[in-house]
């Protein structure tokens, strides 16, 4: 075959290869064109929060004029130990009905206790709904049998808030961030803690996180108690479009069967009590629930503004308990504003060598100082556990329990849940567990320098880390 013909060949072949390169490079830049589009249209919502509703604010701060008085009793949950001895005494009490919200729920060993009292109850037919975030409590669930051994359960019914949808990427973002359980319509247990043992555990527990939940009793059913407050508000969340029925079909019955076993002798081997201390309920005047609208989408910061409401009218004093603060320029200013105020405010939160969640403290490299600037006192733990505690001591009549993170991610994107609670024996107690985090933290105010805990010294790994995120996490911080 003549020369010329193989090389007109051979030219035919390498056209077509650089044809199909050409083809690959141009799919690959028209994908990552998409991705590019998909993340946009998924975070970019969020970016531009909406402004804050007064008239939404000026309703739920009312709801606390007209609260009944006289009718509740509240106590404090510090330890881990108290919070899993309270919730399984809650469940072991109920009669008729258990609501339950979490974040997330582990499939550890304090959520196989959980799990153990909960189809206890189902047994002798309490109605139990236990409802968790579509993404990071479906994540936490996984292929475990434990949610299959309780939705299967004709007395239990498992919801999850928002489930991923890819056809709708502004609602990725958009997650369940509240915890609590109901009993009855008479008891509530609120606060911070997630289904795990990351909250539900002694101290020396190598998961453990320091949190706060408050613990409260109605005498009577009434439409204003904060029993009743959460109730409604769960109710309507729960039968929103944006809560999806799952796990009420069994998955494998032989390993059903072994986690209802290995639940149930779990939480038998386990004796939980209420606390013995005759003082640990004491009585409360009236109680005030704050939420952010439930719509998986940017929100208006309704629990952020009336927490500022709550402290701007504070007469003496404010203690802020916070993991960490992740603020934009407008929540700044309300923290400015509330400083200005002829009151002492102090604030609390995580050192970056206490922390955990690493993301929020590359961002707190930035943030420090300007949260430091405050005329208010900065205290930063030095715990060797990290603080997960959200909660706010006003004066000296009233404490907020609650999910709320002073971050941006819990005022303008997840749902959020906070109690009010206006009673002054409860707040004596509060503050003795205010003044031990002092007890263990540092400030960097010269003049306090009685107060200051020794300083816990930092992985050189750990601090590479978020020194080298400080930069990345910049661009999209309003997502930590």
């Amino acid at each position: 075959m003549p020369p010329g013909i193989d090389s007109g060949k051979e030219k035919q072949r390498l056209d077509e290869q650089k044809k199909q390169k050409k083809r690959k490079i141009t799919l690959g830049k028209i994908a990552l064109a998409l991705l590019f589009l998909y993340g946009f249209m998924a975070v970019t919502p969020y970016a531009f929060p909406p402004a804050s509703d007064p008239a939404a604010i000026s309703v739920m701060l009312s709801a606390s004029a007209e609260a009944d008085a006289g009718k509740e009793w509240a106590g404090i949950l510090e330890s881990g130990e108290e919070a899993l001895a309270g919730r399984l005494w809650l469940i072991e009490q109920a009669q008729k009905e258990l609501r339950i919200t979490s974040y997330l729920y582990a499939c550890d060993e304090s959520g196989k206790m959980m799990g153990g009292a909960l189809l206890r109850a189902a047994d002798r037919g309490v109605k139990i709904q236990l409802l968790v975030d579509g993404l990071i409590g479906a994540f936490n669930f996984g292929n475990d049998p434990l949610p299959y051994a309780l939705g299967s359960h004709e007395n239990i019914e498992i919801r999850y808030y928002n489930p991923v949808n890819l056809l709708e990427p502004q609602g990725l973002n958009a997650r369940l961030h509240e915890k609590y359980l109901i009993a009855d319509e008479k008891c509530l247990i609120l606060g911070g803690r997630n289904i795990s043992d990351e909250f539900l555990t002694p101290e020396d527990h190598s998961a453990y996180n320091a949190d706060r939940d408050v613990i409260l009793f109605a005498e009577e059913t009434g439409k204003n108690t904060g029993v009743a407050q959460v109730k409604d508000y769960f109710d309507a969340l729960w039968n929103s479009p944006w809560c999806i029925s799952r796990f009420e079909r069994g998955g494998n019955e032989e390993k059903i069967r072994e986690s209802r076993a290995e639940m149930t002798r779990l939480l038998e081997a386990r004796k939980s009590r209420p606390s013995e201390n005759n003082d640990f309920f004491v009585p409360v005047e009236k109680c005030l629930f704050l939420h952010n609208p439930v719509a998986p989408t940017v929100k208006t910061p309704w629990v952020f503004d009336g927490l500022c409401a709550l402290m701007e009218n504070a007469k003496k004093e404010i203690h802020q308990q916070s993991p960490y603060f992740v603020l934009d320029r407008r929540m700044e200013q309300a923290l400015e504003k509330i400083d200005a105020l002829p009151t002492e405010l102090t604030l609390y939160t995580n050192s970056m060598a206490s922390g955990n969640n690493i993301m929020a403290s590359s961002d707190y490299l930035w943030q420090r100082d300007r949260v430091a600037a405050l005329d208010g006192l900065l205290y930063e733990s030095q715990t060797d556990h990290s603080s997960h505690v959200k909660s706010l001591l006003i004066d000296d009549d009233l404490c907020v329990f609650g999910s709320f993170n002073f971050d941006m991610r819990s005022a303008y994107i997840d749902t959020e849940a906070v109690l009010a609670v206006y009673s002054k024996p409860l707040n004596e107690k509060m503050t003795e567990y205010v003044a031990d985090a002092r007890a263990l933290s540092r400030t960097a105010d010269a003049e306090a320098e009685d107060w200051m805990a020794p300083e816990k010294s930092m992985p050189w790994q750990k601090k590479a880390i978020i020194y080298g995120l400080s930069l990345l996490v910049f661009p999209i911080r309003f997502l930590l």
